[in-house]
């Protein structure tokens, strides 16, 4: 292999290897925290109680607060969340990054404590 043959796929690969860096960085940073989805799901059984008629449960998951999603973007998730009027609120996981060392301050507190449904 020739010198400027080799010069050009080492270029070449650092550049591909700093793009895809810098478009996953991106994309973790940028693009995937704002990504809400809202979805309306109808179940029906019979052997849901009629009790449960229009009981509306939100669930949420995966914020993964800390490097990719703020406290602030999390505010608005729990006035979205608050803005749909639940019955109910389950929350399945992920809340922040590496909790074990975490700032458990008392912004996140509050902001889970104004989390508001029924039951």
């Amino acid at each position: 292999m020739k010198r400027r043959s080799f010069l050009k796929k080492l270029v070449g690969g650092l550049l591909t290897l700093v793009g895809l860096g810098s478009g996953t960085y991106y994309y973790a940073r940028q693009i995937e925290p704002t990504m809400l989805t809202v979805r309306n799901d109808h179940i029906v059984s019979a052997n849901i109680p009629e009790v449960f008629n229009n009981f509306k449960i939100v669930q949420f998951s995966d914020t993964h607060i800390g490097f990719q999603y703020t406290l602030d973007q999390f505010g608005r998730l729990v006035e979205k969340i608050n803005s749909l009027e639940p019955d109910l609120i389950v929350f399945t996981g992920d809340l922040v990054d590496k909790p074990n060392i975490y700032d458990w301050n008392e912004n996140i507190i509050d902001l889970l404590k104004a989390l508001s449904a029924q039951h």
